[in-house]
């Protein structure tokens, strides 16, 4: 809830806090160290596990946000994080890719073409991120 919290403050995007299931660990041991095999204690530990998800954030700020929640973490609490970053596709993937839009615009021109009662309905749909597209035909 801090890290929401803080996130809130520092105006950085962030989704909803998962609540994962808990992991139990449960180890019956002896009271004693060899002996009265009867008298057993149970230890349980329960990990409580909780996700959330940071996006839009540039590599200083992230390291910021990062160092600013690793100082104020309650003795106890490991973290574990993961970076995941968007890079345009390679020059060669990327041309193989706008071949194939073309074809798809294509095709959908023609079915269009063939088709005029349902110029309402959408027959494709157009993504666009940077300076990529992509092209889905809806069927």
């Amino acid at each position: 809830r801090s890290s929401a919290t803080a996130c809130h403050h520092l105006s950085i995007e962030c989704g909803p806090v998962k609540a994962l299931p808990y992991v139990r660990w449960i180890q019956p041991l002896l009271r004693s160290k060899f002996v009265h095999k009867k008298y057993k204690l149970h230890y349980e530990t329960r990990t409580h596990i909780r996700c959330m998800t940071i996006s839009d954030v540039t590599g200083s700020t992230a390291s910021t946000f990062l160092e600013y929640i690793e100082r104020n973490i309650p003795e106890g609490v490991a973290m574990k994080v993961t970076y995941e970053e968007l890079l345009p596709f390679p020059q060669m993937i990327a041309e193989t890719m706008e071949k194939e839009a073309g074809v798809k615009m294509r095709i959908a021109h023609r079915w269009l073409s063939f088709n005029r009662s349902s110029v309402e309905s959408p027959i494709f749909r157009i993504f666009s991120y940077e300076n990529d597209m992509f092209v889905d035909i809806v069927a």
